[in-house]
């Protein structure tokens, strides 16, 4: 497997801590860990579309589930990824609960800064997957 990381956010579409779920995916490894991670799209793996299948069987993954349907780890479980990592974006709400976001559409400054602290924590686990 590749120490490159799959980063696999459920889209749970409707759900605010979904929208900072997918922000957390999307800061990491846009921002934090752009050369050690891959993002990977929710809705391709559940349509079995073939590159992300292929993403999934090459790198290990983590997963950012935003609601307590937890898709993220059920697909991939059907699919035996190699998860090293399930994180539940409201069990680090409750950690940080004046992070509340506003809404699915705008998470505002205080979903934005929770996604960080996701995108962050995510990125020590990286590291030490990796060995740094």
């Amino acid at each position: 497997m590749s120490k490159k990381v799959a980063i696999v956010a459920c889209t749970g579409m409707g759900k605010a801590l979904a929208s900072v779920g997918r922000y957390a995916a999307l800061y990491l490894t846009e921002k934090l860990r752009p050369d050690d991670t891959i993002n990977v799209c929710f809705p391709c793996t559940v349509s079995d579309e073939e590159e992300s299948l292929e993403i999934l069987e090459k790198h290990s993954a983590i997963i950012i589930d935003g609601c307590a349907e937890i898709c993220g780890e059920k697909i991939l479980s059907k699919l035996n990824a190699n998860v090293i990592k399930h994180l539940k974006v409201w069990q680090i709400l409750g950690k940080h609960r004046d992070l509340k976001p506003e809404s699915r559409v705008d998470i505002g400054e205080k979903g934005r800064k929770l996604g960080v602290i996701i995108a962050e924590e995510i990125a020590d686990i990286i590291d030490e997957y990796k060995g740094n």
